[in-house]
């Protein structure tokens, strides 16, 4: 590993612990490092566009080969199980992630990580559908996993995984229906 990236992974690994440890209502680029003693040039050298790009590759980091397996394996519930559990087994992480992005850096943070899974699954599945009809069901399904993301996080008590699971799997298999019935 070179040295580049061992410091840009040892920043993303502090910056969990951070994130981990309590839970913040307001947190900067300057509090992290001032509190983890990382040089400003450091950090912007390795991270430019702040803290949710380290928040962005620490999920890629963690969950993004997991997910990349159930699709490579056409098992979408499996995908989708192991996508809320990371959520329910990082709870201080993904609050505050979700609290300290604004309303439009999160619906693009969630996008992005959504579509990661729903566009290889599109893309795998539904070989046969033309490129419009397969970018109206990646949309909508985006759409259904990013709802169901948003209720999961704002639940206070201990979010039940299976039927999250459950109403999810549901709506993008009526949607994948809806669209082969369509077409």
């Amino acid at each position: 590993m070179t040295k580049w990236l061992e410091t840009h992974n040892q920043i993303a690994r502090t910056f969990q612990e951070e994130y981990e440890a309590r839970l913040y209502t307001h947190y900067t680029v300057s509090q992290f490092i001032r509190e983890r003693h990382i040089a400003r040039t450091t950090f912007y050298n390795h991270y430019p566009n702040g803290l949710l790009e380290v928040a962005c590759y620490v999920l890629q980091q963690q969950l993004q080969p997991e997910l990349l397996a159930c699709v490579a394996a056409r098992d979408w519930e499996r995908g989708l199980i192991r996508y809320f559990n990371y959520l329910k087994q990082h709870p201080s992480f993904c609050e505050n992630l979700y609290r300290q992005t604004q309303r439009m850096e999160r619906h693009a943070h969630m996008c992005q990580e959504v579509r990661l899974l729903v566009g290889l699954f599109c893309a795998t599945a539904q070989q046969d559908l033309p490129t419009a009809q397969r970018q109206i069901l990646e949309a909508g399904c985006s759409k259904i996993l990013i709802q169901q993301t948003n209720d999961f996080l704002e639940q206070h008590a201990e979010p039940d995984v299976g039927q999250v699971v459950a109403t999810a799997s549901l709506l993008l298999t009526g949607a994948f229906k809806r669209l082969q019935n369509a077409g």
